[in-house]
């Protein structure tokens, strides 16, 4: 009975942790955050256990212990920590961000427990302004230059003028040759003929 029983303490203890961490919630905000080099930056997290610390992890692409936050946890220099014990928040400063801070950041217990992580973007310019500066970028590609724009209304007008000008010259020249043969007598009036250009 003492050996069945003591086959059955692994089972039971496992089952009772199960059951304790089916309530724990471990919440980090926000999903995502956007800083550029050389700032401070802040992955906040919060849970529902009452305990004093929380490890925190790095995706390189596996997952990577990097600091631990508690209230007496000193910096290493790279990492520090802020903690507010009675709000259960752990926040994890990062300091001098780089490009090479950019990933997925998971706050976890001392349980196998994790947040939803925290992605961190290092980039040279905040989101607001790269969308600005995108969509100027579409709208002006999307539209002909302005010196195109005058080369084309420059040809539409040298074609109108050219055919203008040869509408006039046939003009003239109908008019000529009609006044040169009314001047004509009979004899060479029949040999000589005008030729009524096409209108256009």
């Amino acid at each position: 009975m003492h050996n069945v029983v003591k086959s059955l303490l692994p089972l039971i203890w496992l089952s009772l942790m199960a059951a304790s961490e089916e309530g724990i919630q471990i919440l980090q905000s926000p999903a995502q955050v956007w800083w550029t080099p050389g700032q401070t930056a802040q992955l906040d997290c919060s849970h529902s256990l009452k305990v004093r610390r929380v490890l925190w992890y790095k995706e390189r692409p596996s997952l990577q212990w990097i600091y631990e936050s508690s209230p007496f946890q000193p910096s290493n220099g790279k990492y520090s920590s802020k903690v507010k014990i009675t709000a259960n928040t752990f926040s994890l400063i990062i300091s001098n961000v780089q490009r090479d801070d950019s990933g997925v950041y998971y706050c976890g217990l001392v349980h196998p427990n994790f947040g939803s992580g925290t992605r961190l973007i290092v980039t040279g310019e905040f989101p607001t302004r790269q969308n600005n500066d995108m969509a100027r970028f579409l709208k002006i590609s999307s539209q002909k230059p302005a010196f195109e724009n005058l080369e084309y209304l420059e040809i539409e007008l040298f074609i109108f003028l050219y055919l203008q000008f040869l509408i006039s010259i046939m003009g003239i020249m109908t008019v000529l040759c009609e006044s040169t043969l009314r001047s004509m007598d009979e004899k060479h009036r029949v040999s000589a003929r005008c030729y009524n250009f096409p209108a256009f």
